[in-house]
């Protein structure tokens, strides 16, 4: 990633509304709800990944395509 992205060019990743838009759109094609896919908070973010928020909706949608719960959530 750091060979394609340089966050003093291009800024954080976090910041970049077409990044999202294009995540949720891929989820979306794999048949996961990603209505509310959204990044966490600030704090969330690492030098090497970017940290997203989903709700009960994606969490079902990816239980209900893989047959299998993904534990137990937390919502804040």
């Amino acid at each position: 990633m750091k060979k394609t992205w340089n966050p003093v060019k291009h800024g954080l990743i976090y910041t970049d509304d077409l990044f999202e838009r294009q995540l949720r759109d891929a989820l979306g094609k794999r048949g996961y709800d990603s209505s509310d896919v959204s990044y966490s908070e600030q704090g969330m973010q690492g030098n090497n990944y970017v940290s997203f928020d989903v709700d009960e909706d994606f969490i079902s949608s990816w239980e209900n395509k893989h047959g299998k719960m993904i534990g137990d959530w937390e919502c804040y």
